[in-house]
């Protein structure tokens, strides 16, 4: 009986969608730059944020686009760049979507609710419920590129995207899909929502986020989304698509500790490494490069980089903590990442290395073949993914 080995996927689109920029050309351009962007505050409050001011590349007609909330038309520009840049049109029944999001449609929700308690009944908007859900993400998405193979939402908090693209990699490595248009968007930016992250003490009072620092003081929260085409690599290569990485591996643990704090010992955190590691067919040596989840909270970084010396005892991977420029989007967070270290790796933009502290001494890379990418969320919700370079 001969052995099933399952489809390789790899990388064919992107669709950043981000406060330093929108779409790969300005994003990359952006990343290589250190481009920073422009403090905002969170409206009807005094908590400062990132927002994204210019025009979204919503595909949606402007009477359909008034129809759903924020984080869906977020993920639906992002889809739309990321399809176009892998030279797709439009879906069919061996397509499939798999997206997701910390907080979906409850910033709209919140403002809803105001036009709910002000006028009773008839203040609730007629698409609130549908717009609310996570489903209105991938939904949408589906609805509108006529992709009818499957479509998933995830709501792993800070870990959305990776788990997302987690999802994409499974579906390709069981023969369900052969396109799948995976990642993550979030708009955060309201007032119950700010307020109640500042209650938890996560944000940086100081107006800047500096991860894996001894004087780091939380993160800045942001606005975003990222999708990225996940295609098995013989439909791509049959296609003639270029190829931004191979998605390699995951690993996926869970803290069983505390809904906001990890385990003290960094063995759930090391364990998802060591997975994705093992998933990928690879060496901790052959790794160079770590982009870490670096939401530089005083002691989550701390876990992380405890977490990383376990796995990378004798030499560090170069550190990209993205959150430092992009802010923390919470769940579209990691998918934004992704799609930098996509650019990293086709070797096009030099995303930024740190100088970390926390006992951690990196070795930097000019062109890194293999990343290690982290992603952690409340729920104790813990990932990690192995992206590597085309042949």
């Amino acid at each position: 009986m001969s052995q099933f080995s399952p489809p390789n996927a790899v990388i064919t689109g992107l669709g950043p969608v981000s406060v330093i920029g929108i779409g790969k050309q300005d994003f990359s351009r952006a990343l290589t730059e250190g481009t920073r962007p422009q403090l905002d505050q969170v409206p009807d409050t005094d908590i400062d944020c990132y927002s994204i001011s210019a025009p979204l590349p919503c595909p949606l007609a402007p009477h359909r686009r008034k129809r759903i909330d924020r984080t869906t038309e977020l993920a639906l520009s992002a889809a739309d760049l990321a399809i176009k840049d892998a030279g797709l049109s439009s879906g069919n029944e061996r397509w499939a979507v798999s997206f997701g999001s910390a907080l979906a449609g409850f910033s709209c929700g919140e403002k809803d609710h105001i036009s709910y308690l002000n006028h009773g009944p008839a203040g609730i908007p007629l698409p609130f419920a549908t717009r609310l859900i996570g489903a209105s993400l991938p939904g949408h998405i589906s609805i509108h590129y006529g992709i009818t193979g499957s479509a998933t939402a995830n709501a792993d908090s800070c870990a959305a995207g990776n788990r997302a693209v987690t999802e994409a990699l499974h579906m390709i490595q069981r023969g369900e899909a052969d396109v799948v248009i995976a990642g993550a968007a979030e708009a955060p930016l309201s007032a119950l929502t700010a307020e109640s992250l500042k209650r938890l003490r996560v944000m940086s009072t100081s107006g800047t986020c500096r991860p894996f620092t001894d004087d780091r003081d939380g993160f800045i929260l942001a606005e975003g989304a990222a999708a990225l085409v996940i295609e098995s690599e013989s439909h791509a290569r049959a296609r003639g698509a270029h190829i931004y990485a191979h998605l390699s591996g995951y690993g996926n643990t869970a803290e069983a500790h505390h809904m906001t704090t990890p385990q003290p010992t960094a063995q759930p955190v090391a364990q998802a490494m060591r997975k994705a590691l093992a998933n990928a067919h690879i060496q901790s040596e052959d790794i160079d490069m770590i982009s870490v989840h670096g939401s530089a909270t005083p002691q989550n970084d701390a876990n992380e980089a405890h977490a990383i010396q376990q796995i990378f005892s004798d030499r560090c991977p170069a550190i990209y903590a993205a959150k430092g420029q992009l802010g923390h989007s919470l769940g579209a967070a990691s998918a934004l990442e992704l799609a930098a270290i996509c650019l990293a790796l086709e070797g096009t933009c030099e995303i930024p290395q740190i100088t970390p502290a926390l006992g951690l001494i990196p070795v930097d890379t000019k062109k890194p073949k293999a990343i290690l990418k982290n992603a952690f969320g409340f729920g104790g919700i813990n990932s990690s993914l192995v992206l590597q370079a085309a042949d």
